[in-house]
Order: structure tokens, then sequence, then C-alpha cells
């Protein structure tokens, strides 16, 4: 289907144009119950986008209602950092506007009635965009710029230099306008006193002492940062540099898969311990000395820890430095 006909055909379809493009934004933000959060569609960006959608959520009114668009991959995540709230699950591959589950979902959203939707996905694709508007939502923010009138109605001043973190936080500049006092801080996530004993255990089966290890995070399930000698040798010169005390160099293994793997040569001999899920993963980093990882969803995971993350980016990769807002995120160019 050609795109300006596509375009027809999706804004026909979610309740074309027809809204007013003009209302009072101070008065809206201060008598609307109920907000749905289009999450991005990856787990890192989703992780960087969570303190400001947190610092939001303090400022707003407690008597506010949530919903969550999630794809399907971080419905899991979304659930555990805000339990008992409605989601709606997607999947990109599977979203076309005739689909059945999507339409499905669209009616599930209508009956949640948002007056504000907060998209926080870029790239935002066409149906998605559409599914805002048809919510019926009065005030649609997109942070994706290409997100225009009649899906999105409140723009966000955006700098190509921006990071990701910044971008996020941008969301909170119509409440500013409207009187309203966000913050604009860091957030962590914390242990329960349960997981604290399951990573002292594991922590003791490996013999390590956690307060004098740096642990390298390492995702089984990515090939494209092997578990090699050069990175170990990269790990000793680049630590050499950040803890002038003494301490040693394992790995926490992510694998929620299962997926098997082995270490070898400089890894050997290291510190090894493994996470299958989630609880394991925060037990492990909140208690160690401190994480080094690459680009991808652990290194975003471990900056909402209290851990000390040392975080090996490439220079294309400078979006996802969180270094700004996070005192414990420091960053290492690779």
């Amino acid at each position: 289907m050609p795109r300006v006909w596509r375009r027809q055909y999706l804004l026909r379809k979610s309740g074309g144009d027809g809204r007013t493009t003009v209302f009072n934004l101070s008065k809206h933000l201060k008598k609307h119950n109920k907000i749905l959060l289009i999450w991005p569609e990856n787990q890192e960006e989703t992780l960087i986008a969570y303190s400001a959608v947190k610092n939001l959520r303090e400022a707003e009114s407690p008597d506010i209602s949530w919903a969550h668009w999630v794809e399907g991959e971080s419905a899991e995540l979304i659930a555990g950092l805000f339990p008992e709230e409605p989601m709606v699950k997607w999947h990109r591959k599977e979203s076309a506007w005739h689909d059945a589950d999507l339409q499905a979902s669209v009616a599930s959203l209508r009956d949640f009635a948002p007056e504000t939707v907060v998209n926080l996905m870029r790239p935002c694709p066409p149906v998605l965009q559409a599914v805002m508007n048809a919510t019926g939502a009065e005030m649609r923010i997109c942070i994706d710029e290409r997100c225009l009138w009649p899906y999105a109605n409140v723009r966000l001043q955006q700098s190509s230099k921006e990071t990701l973190a910044g971008r996020f936080f941008q969301i909170l500049s119509p409440w500013r306008y409207s009187g309203f006092t966000p913050q604009e801080h860091w957030e962590r996530i914390h242990s329960g006193a349960g997981q604290q004993a399951s990573a002292s255990e594991k922590w003791r089966g490996a013999s390590a002492v956690p307060e004098t290890t740096w642990i390298y995070l390492h995702d089984v399930e990515n090939p494209n940062r092997p578990l090699d000698d050069a990175l170990h040798a990269l790990l000793i010169q680049r630590l050499k540099n950040r803890d002038g005390g003494e301490y040693a160099l394992g790995v926490a293994a992510w694998n929620p898969s299962r997926a098997p793997w082995e270490r070898t040569g400089a890894w050997s001999g290291a510190t090894f311990l493994e996470a299958c899920n989630l609880s394991e993963l925060l037990g492990i980093l909140e208690s160690s000395r401190g994480v080094a990882a690459g680009h991808g969803f652990g290194l975003q995971f471990a900056g909402l820890t209290e851990a000390r993350v040392m975080a090996l980016l490439r220079k294309e990769e400078a979006e996802y430095d969180v270094s700004a807002w996070n005192p414990l995120f420091q960053v290492e160019w690779v």
C-alpha cells in the first residue's frame, strides 16, 4: 500500500482528525484522571525511561490511574516495576491495523479511556501512532519528532545531541509549564530480604567476597560481546584507573534462557555467578564492589541499582550514556 494511502487508511480507522487542535494544557493536566504510557520497544531504552516516568508519577496526583502499552518481551519487566497496573502487550511483527489481536487491544484501551497518552517509543511505527489517536485521549505526547498531528498534539523540544535519558526527561516539560514541580533525579530499584539472602548464597557458592569483587556482566545470548582474553585484558587495564584498592575480577552471566556456555582462557579461573531471572540478577549486582558491562539490557539494569557501574561504550553508543543523571555510572569509551 502506498504511504499516503496507508496514512489516510490509518487516520480514518483510528478516529480521523476532527478533534480540536487547541486545548488548555494547564487545565487538562489538573483535571485528567487516566494516563496511558507507551513504552520503548527494547528493554534497555525502557530502563533508561524508567526514571523519567517515576519522576512524573511522583509529581502527579496519587489518584491518577495508569496503564501500560508494552512490547511483549518487556512485559515481565514492566509488571515487576509497576505491579497490578493494567497492561497491554503487543508484538511489532504481528501488528497490522486489521489484525484481530490489535483490534482487541485497541478496544481495551478505549475501555480504559485515557485522557492523556505519553508515548516513549522512538521510532514510533504508523500503526502505533494510530493506536494513540484511537484511544480518544485529548492530550497525546510522543518523543518521536516524526509523530505529528493528529496522532500527537503536544511537541517536545529535542536536540540532536541529546542523550536518550535527556529525551525521556523532556516528558516532564508540559507538567512544569502547567505549574507542577516534577523533580529530575535518577531512580533506584532495591532487592528484598529474600533476594539478598539468595545472592549471599551464590557468592558463598563461588567462594568469593562481593565487597572486593568487580564483576563483568556477560549476556550469554549476545554473540557480539564474546567473553575472550582481549576483553579480560581491557577490563584489568581500565579497572586500574577506576579502583585503587584490592579487588578481584569475576563474571556474572545473565542467562534467562539457561543456554549452555563456557569460560575459557583468562576467564577460566575467574569467580563465576549466573542469574537466570531479574530477581537473581538484582541481588548479585547490588552486592558486588562494582559492575562492568557493555551496551545492552544488563548495563542499563545495573544502572538502576546501587552498584558502581563502568560502562564500556563505543562512540556510536553515546546516546545510552546516563552519567549526567546517575553519579554511579561512569563511561569508558572503547
